[in-house]
């Protein structure tokens, strides 16, 4: 294999700086938020308020357990994701994409309802058993995500981030999350990407444990922190 030049190097790095607004920080990423319960309507709507905080009585409202998740755009391009809502201000509002198309963006830090999936983890694992350590096969199935045909398409610009809930039974172990989405190169007023490839964030039962377990760990010290 051929070695790689210091030139080579340097074009690397400043293909990462000329995409990332953070270097250190992946393009597109997700990271925990907060635990939860998030109510929400079984039908496609109009909103202006967070989703996980439904009150109508006239349709069914699925209620579970949920995992907040915060989707980060570190990239200078705005991506598009599909969302389960049509959202309309304050929780979205009008933005100019660099080829001058105007499109619906999610306003920074709201709460909406982007339309992830999710998979399970393929392989072995090591476990410790009676007998000594073994490798057993991981048999796990991820679930099936049932939702409305319908969707809307939201943007995210560059250096915005937003919040958005899963229920906490598609990270259990073994399972990961996925946020599909495009960058705005990708699509056009006559092209919406069908034919580039699929972009994902993931976020994975473990890295969910860890938040936990750092989340732990900074409330048992706190008090000590105050402390005299």
């Amino acid at each position: 294999m051929p070695a790689v030049g210091s030139a080579q190097r340097r074009r690397l790095g400043d293909t990462r700086r000329s995409v990332r607004l953070v270097e250190k920080n992946p393009t597109i990423y997700l990271e925990f938020v907060k635990l939860g319960t998030c109510n929400r309507a079984e039908s496609f709507t109009v909103l202006s308020s967070s989703p996980c905080q439904s009150k109508r009585t006239d349709i069914q409202i699925d209620k579970f357990d949920a995992v907040w998740l915060r989707v980060h755009n570190n990239s200078r391009w705005a991506i598009g994701i599909k969302a389960g809502n049509l959202y309309v201000f304050p929780m979205a509002d009008g933005f100019i994409l660099q080829d001058g198309r105007a499109v619906t963006a999610a306003t920074a830090g709201v709460d909406i309802d982007l339309q992830y999936d999710v998979e399970a983890e393929r392989g072995y694992e090591r476990v410790e058993t009676a007998k000594g350590i073994e490798y057993q096969f991981i048999d796990v199935k991820a679930p099936y995500i049932k939702r409305p045909g319908a969707f809307s398409q939201v943007w995210i610009p560059a250096g915005r981030s937003v919040i958005f809930a899963v229920k906490q039974a598609y990270l259990a172990k073994h399972l990961r999350v996925y946020l599909p989405y495009k960058y705005e190169w990708e699509t056009s007023e006559k092209e919406v990407g069908f034919e580039e490839p699929e972009h994902r964030a993931y976020f994975s039962w473990y890295k969910l444990q860890k938040a936990l377990t750092q989340k732990d760990r900074r409330a048992q010290q706190a008090p000590e922190a105050d402390s005299p």
